[in-house]
């Protein structure tokens, strides 16, 4: 995983910032985002549950999406996978499409 990546991931997990909005990859310990699109964020439910934007943009978001999806599978988050995402959608968005 790359370090910038990494970084952010450690940082979501503890709930805090990390990074700017606009960086390739960044989190404001909510969610984390590549430029200004979500991501991964926790759904608040009975179990906790994370929504993942598996939508594929560029050769970098795929990077990090492909690293940060095999962290959180390997660790045993419970994720619900989202496909055909908007570029810019805020994972604040409920009617995203797909599952």
């Amino acid at each position: 995983m790359r370090k910038d990546c990494q970084r952010t991931l450690d940082a979501w997990i503890k709930d805090e910032p990390f990074g700017k909005r606009g960086d390739s990859i960044w989190t404001d310990g909510d969610g984390i985002y590549s430029y200004s699109t979500w991501i991964v964020c926790e759904c608040y439910g009975r179990l906790p549950t994370y929504s993942f934007n598996a939508t594929k943009y560029s050769q970098t978001t795929t990077t990090h999406q492909n690293a940060i999806r095999a962290y959180m599978e390997s660790h045993g988050f419970n994720l619900r996978v989202y496909y055909h995402v908007p570029m810019g959608t805020s994972y604040k968005v409920p009617e995203l499409g797909g599952y």
